[in-house]
């Protein structure tokens, strides 16, 4: 299951690896559902996640912890929920409602590592615009505890017959759900288009410090260069990583001089991540809507921020503890702007990095007029690692969701033009250096899972909710 979170082309794992883990706490005591979700958990962690090591060992171990304190919560909801009849449809629930609580909780929640974004390469892909990520976290658990089911009927001599057609008639059901519903939308795939392009400036060796800064500034401005001189027509708007500079262009005018060049040079606007400087010694993370007439015309700051890695929450009192929370020598502040950049043929909704996996940042910058989607995103910390086609999986799934064509500008890779269709149209490798440009449609239309895909996921919670209630009280009963 873990393995679909890098290689979505292995979805169909979801539901076996699903009914694996039903199977085995059927029956279970408290105890036992702890101790294999304990254990589940933190697997799942450690084989999705292993790239959080490159933070540190106990970045990682604590998101081991964490995974593995709601799956043992999820298994003993799981263990009580299949005492009631219709279990085969309320136990996906119920995973949903560990999905969504973790996305909440704690820090403003981890969204990452959601079992419904591996279905961008499925049959279900259809489905993405209606249902959204719970809604495919659902589908994908529902077929895991149609397997169970059938196995459990297969166990019993007089019924496998029935498993067998139960098995076959949800086949065909599921089949001709996606199949009607796997085209692109008309809207999406038809229409307006702009020219894109997104600037990978590639690694720069080096402490960090202000020489690295300045070197990974240069390889951008380098890039956009070569973009301009190679191509025909100038584009409608290109895109740079977060954090194509670490130095404030408003305090060093030869950061603000490069800058200014280079997006003269292509003779379009240019997004532009930039750290910059903030109150008390704060910093903002933001991108900055560079015109080659006026220079800086409108920015977006990044309002949800890496928990220890953006900021230290309790740094007073944590900051003791761990030396190694001094390594954030500064924390940022999150935005309060809005997600949309306007250029002349384009409205970018902006999405740094990390925002990405919250759905309620994607339907702001939808719900704001985005006609495009940007990513700019900074990778370098997890080059060569699962880390960057995980994100690159979510990208996709954001574009099938919203049904709008996504740029994905990284400072080491994988940086892509995505299609609406969450096809990547084309892409520059993890640890290379280059940039891409295509024409890509823009759209106006909201797709259902971006109106009402919010609503689906707390019905979808509240529902498991209920269910492990009624489990318990049955339990309860029986004694």
């Amino acid at each position: 299951m873990a393995a679909s979170t890098s290689h979505t082309e292995w979805w169909w794992v979801v539901p076996f690896a699903g009914a694996c883990l039903v199977l085995g706490v059927r029956g279970s005591s408290t105890r036992q559902a702890l101790i294999l979700g304990a254990i589940a958990g933190a697997v799942f962690a450690v084989v999705s996640l292993n790239w959080l090591a490159g933070v540190g060992a106990d970045a990682l171990i604590g998101m081991m912890a964490l995974f593995a304190a709601w799956w043992a919560a999820m298994m003993v909801a799981l263990s009580l929920t299949m005492r009631l009849r219709m279990w085969v449809l309320l136990v996906p629930a119920v995973w949903v409602l560990q999905e969504w609580l973790r996305s909440q909780w704690p820090l403003g929640g981890f969204p990452w590592a959601r079992v419904g974004f591996a279905a961008v390469d499925s049959p279900a892909a259809g489905l993405v615009p209606y249902l959204g990520v719970y809604g495919l976290t659902y589908l994908a658990l529902t077929a895991g505890t149609l397997v169970a089911a059938a196995v459990l009927l297969a166990r019993q001599s007089a019924r496998r017959g029935a498993a067998v057609g139960f098995i076959f008639i949800a086949g065909v059901v599921v089949g001709i759900l996606t199949d009607d519903l796997a085209e692109t939308p008309e809207s999406a795939a038809s229409g307006p288009t702009i020219v894109a392009a997104v600037v990978q400036g590639g690694p720069q060796p080096g402490p960090e410090g202000e020489g690295q800064a300045r070197a990974v500034l240069a390889a951008h401005v380098q890039q956009t260069h070569a973009l301009a001189s190679q191509v025909a027509g100038r584009p409608d708007v290109v895109v740079w990583p977060e954090s194509s500079t670490d130095i404030d262009p408003a305090s060093d005018s030869a950061v603000r001089a490069s800058i200014d060049e280079a997006v003269k040079a292509i003779g379009a606007p240019v997004i532009v991540g930039a750290t910059t400087a903030a109150p008390a010694n704060g910093a903002r993370n933001q991108v900055i809507l560079w015109s080659p007439e006026s220079g800086p015309s409108g920015t977006y700051t990044k309002r949800i921020l890496v928990p220890f890695g953006e900021y230290v929450p309790g740094r007073d009192l944590l900051g003791p503890l761990a030396g190694r929370f001094a390594e954030v020598a500064r924390d940022f502040l999150p935005g309060e702007d809005g997600p949309v950049l306007t250029s002349d043929r384009a409205k970018v909704g902006i999405l740094i990095c990390y925002e990405v996996a919250f759905d309620g940042a994607v339907r702001d910058a939808v719900l704001a007029g985005a006609n495009v989607l940007a990513i700019p995103s900074n990778n370098a910390t997890y080059s060569g690692t699962a880390q960057p086609m995980q994100q690159l999986a979510i990208a996709r799934f954001r574009a099938l969701e919203t049904s709008r064509s996504v740029l994905v500008a990284s400072t080491t890779g994988v940086s892509a033009i995505i299609g609406p269709d969450g096809t990547v149209l084309d892409s520059v490798a993890d640890g290379q250096a280059g940039w891409r440009q295509r024409d890509v449609p823009v759209a106006t239309d909201v797709t259902v899972a971006v109106r009402f895909g919010g609503h689906l996921g707390v019905v979808l919670a509240a529902l498991g909710f209920l269910s492990i209630v009624a489990g318990g009280a049955r339990r309860l009963r029986r004694g």
